[in-house]
């Protein structure tokens, strides 16, 4: 077999990517596809993986952009109670729509990866 092509949504992505980049060594030709993936991927596997994974994204699926440092990130600087209860009192000033709380949970306010043209584009290359 010359080519294999690895195709995952989710838990199921993270997997085929994973796989793909250990077989990368043996078998030049490995792809994966994969939807929705969590962020499973270090940095540097990230890099490696441009060649051999392709992993498209939901802009407001929250689970491809929540990774384990965001999280935790996110939990020691300020109280979840402040990002989702306006109402709540903080010393952090609260997200008014819901819009702008998950931008700021997920540390974004641009799509994570532009198309070559500039526009946004809802792909990741890991």
């Amino acid at each position: 077999c010359d080519h294999i092509r690895l195709v995952g949504h989710s838990l199921g992505g993270g997997i085929a990517a994973l796989i793909a980049l250990a077989l990368r060594p043996y078998l030049s030709s490995v792809k994966a596809f994969v939807f929705a993936a969590p962020a499973c991927l270090t940095e540097d596997l990230a890099t490696e993986a441009d060649s051999c994974v392709l992993s498209l994204v939901n802009r407001s699926d929250l689970v491809p952009y929540l990774s384990h440092n965001k999280w935790t990130s996110l939990w020691s600087s300020f109280s979840l109670r402040s990002l989702f209860s306006p109402s709540s009192p903080s010393s952090v000033s609260a997200p008014t729509s819901d819009a702008a709380r998950l931008d700021l949970l997920l540390d974004r306010t641009e799509d994570p990866v532009p198309s070559p043209d500039g526009s946004p584009s809802s792909s990741q290359p890991f």
